[in-house]
């Protein structure tokens, strides 16, 4: 009897044992009713650019000579109307000579050939001299007239680089080239070159000015881009260095073709940057490529410049943000406004995709059209109205 109930008791204890462990390994479902509401999904679109001005300036060199100074550093600020070099021009001497003797020159056939046109004009009249005369002399006067504004042209380019007033030059007569010629041989052999605006003088790019020399490229410094030095020679239009203005910045991007038509002018876009860390410029597109750029290196897949541009930056930011920085930039896309339910309430049997509302207490499968997908949720294109209750699944 003892052992009987022995076992009695084992087999009592087994079965609780086994009922407790059919309990802990049965899954628990959770879940939870959404309603579903109309939103407008939004992706994001990444890319990389750098940090450049919002406006570049070109300073060029208005004569050819050699630098004989320098008065700023490449990278640093520079004010406007700040003297940034001093070239020294013998060929602007040359010309300033030219130029000078030549309008004289001209200017005293004019005055000639109009004093002389004026008295034929009177003869004329009297009758004493036929009209193919009278037309000859008319002829010769009016040639003057063209040589001689012509020749005002050239010098007025000539005063210009150096800074002369026409009208001290308008008032010489032929004998006072010389003396003019000594009192502003100063002016013409050092020219000064200064900023159109204030900001950061920037390296000159192979790309930018009157361009590469063609070959003379000797010891002296016969360049045509590239940073300058003192007893660097240099050419009449070439680029001395670019002010960048940052009073904001530039972004140049490359987009690829997939996703340049989701862009336009006006898009807002936040600009960050490993190197600025917790600053957040706020900008705009400004420029979108109607066509694609050069493919390089054998790229297949098309590329179009699209550029941000921040239109104001602080002080503050200034102190850590600095151009040649990469960039980080963020694009938002809005889509259409669609119903949004959370991705779990998404489930697909046999190729198709349903949901599940609750309609009267009772839980209904419906099948629906999906759209865009969030990080939370997902667009329905069809299937779900908006306000309906939706079962989620956790």
């Amino acid at each position: 009897m003892k052992k009987i109930a022995i076992v009695l008791i084992i087999a009592v204890l087994s079965v609780g044992l086994i009922g407790c462990d059919t309990k802990k390994s049965k899954p628990t479902v959770t879940a939870k009713i959404v309603v579903a509401k109309l939103e407008t999904p939004t992706k994001h679109l990444y890319f990389a650019g750098t940090i450049q001005p919002i406006k570049t300036v070109s300073i060029l060199s208005p004569v050819e000579g050699r630098i004989e100074k320098l008065n700023f550093v490449y990278g640093q600020g520079v004010k406007q109307g700040q003297v940034l070099a001093v070239v020294n021009s013998l060929k602007l001497m040359d010309d300033f000579r030219t130029a000078v003797g030549a309008y004289l020159s001209k200017k005293t056939a004019y005055l000639n050939q109009a004093q002389t046109f004026d008295g034929t004009k009177v003869l004329y009249k009297a009758g004493v001299i036929d009209k193919e005369n009278f037309q000859n002399a008319q002829s010769q006067y009016e040639n003057s007239v063209l040589d001689f504004f012509q020749q005002e042209y050239e010098l007025q380019k000539v005063l210009s680089k150096a800074n002369i007033k026409a009208s001290v030059i308008e008032k010489l007569n032929i004998t006072d080239v010389e003396k003019i010629k000594k009192l502003y041989a100063s002016a013409l052999n050092h020219i000064k070159i200064k900023a159109l605006t204030s900001g950061v003088a920037l390296f000159p790019l192979p790309s930018q000015g009157e361009g590469d020399s063609g070959g003379d490229n000797d010891s002296d410094g016969d360049g045509g881009s590239g940073n300058i030095a003192v007893g660097s020679k240099i050419r009449e239009g070439q680029l001395v260095l670019s002010i960048g203005n940052l009073s904001g910045f530039s972004i140049d991007m490359q987009v690829n073709e997939v996703s340049v038509n989701s862009l336009h002018d006006g898009m807002a876009a936040t600009v960050t940057g490993d190197a600025f860390p917790g600053v957040n410029l706020k900008g705009l597109i400004t420029y979108v490529a109607s066509q694609a750029q050069p493919s390089q290196g054998g790229a297949s897949a098309s590329v179009f410049k699209v550029t941000v541009t921040v239109p104001h930056v602080t002080a503050q930011e200034l102190k850590t943000i600095h151009v040649g920085m990469t960039a980080k930039v963020d694009i938002a896309i809005k889509g259409v406004p669609r119903v949004m339910v959370p991705i779990n309430a998404v489930h697909e049997k046999n190729g198709t995709r349903y949901v599940t509302v609750i309609e009267s207490n009772a839980h209904k499968e419906v099948p629906v059209i999906t759209g865009a997908t969030t990080p939370t949720g997902v667009a329905i294109v069809s299937g779900v109205k908006e306000g309906q209750r939706v079962y989620v699944p956790e």
